[in-house]
């Protein structure tokens, strides 16, 4: 690493795991990703990953349901390695996934349940997630 070079923090680490992995599964990056952290969840939230033809299917109930499908079928090829990713950078163990559709904005959000950030949240005494380094 070069003199001044930023540490990336937790989150900016996972985010980078999830655009790498969208990257290798579909070959297209999202515009963005937030993480976002509430209860006992972590929401993953891809922006501008689907193609104008699932924006689109989401116009109908059908096609709706097709893009969930898809979009759910990444999210379960990931979800064992995310897990172990997201254990190793944060100390989550992460117990559930979901995944749903914004489908006014195209969206994406794949959502984590947790079992332990809750003492995550408490350890950080009051520390910003953003501010951790990951070590």
């Amino acid at each position: 690493m070069t003199k001044g070079m930023a540490i990336p923090t937790m989150t900016q680490q996972v985010e980078q795991l999830v655009i790498a992995q969208l990257k290798q599964q579909t070959g297209k990056a999202p515009a963005s990703v937030t993480i976002v952290f509430y209860g006992s969840s972590l929401a993953i939230k891809l922006y501008e990953v689907l193609s104008p033809t699932e924006l689109a299917m989401l116009r109908c109930p059908e096609g709706a349901e097709r893009v969930q499908e898809v979009q759910h079928r990444f999210f379960s090829n990931t979800f064992s390695v995310l897990r172990e990713e997201i254990k190793r950078i944060m100390g989550l163990h992460i117990e559930e996934g979901s995944t749903e559709i914004q489908a006014t904005t195209g969206t994406v959000i794949h959502t984590l349940g947790t079992t332990n950030i809750e003492h995550k949240i408490m350890s950080a005494q009051m520390v910003s997630w953003d501010s951790w380094s990951g070590s």
